[in-house]
């Protein structure tokens, strides 16, 4: 089980290291997995969304508990289901919560310009 997130869909102004590192971890993770089809071998990349831990103040991100609603945030329980049932059903990527599932499957189909420009507003960084 590999920790993603759903940055890893998204070049996040402001977040681009973050992001980049993200998205080669879901993508080695998607690429293994593939490798691995025949062997038994599970590989899944476990994309959450904003998620309550101390990563927001070892970050310097400690200001995005007040910046965004309660309901945009998953918890940490959530998040740890969410993968271990990912991983037992043999699934390559996990993404807790609806919202979250909502917003990666539209990264696929808006332009990537559209929703660089998109997460800089609402992110209101860059």
């Amino acid at each position: 089980l590999n920790v993603s997130s759903v940055a890893s869909f998204q070049a996040s102004p402001g977040l681009a290291v973050y992001s980049a590192t993200k998205a080669y971890v879901t993508s080695l993770t998607e690429g293994v997995s593939e490798e691995l089809r025949h062997s038994g071998v599970r590989v899944t990349a476990l994309c959450p969304g904003l998620t309550k831990t101390e990563f927001q103040s070892i970050s310097n991100t400690s200001g995005l508990a007040t910046e965004f609603p309660d309901f945009v945030w998953t918890s940490v329980p959530m998040v740890a289901r969410t993968g271990l049932r990912a991983v037992a059903a043999g699934k390559t990527l996990a993404v807790p919560g609806l919202l979250y599932k909502v917003l990666v499957g539209f990264s696929t189909i808006i332009p990537r310009g559209a929703s660089r420009k998109i997460t800089r507003i609402i992110t209101r960084r860059g």
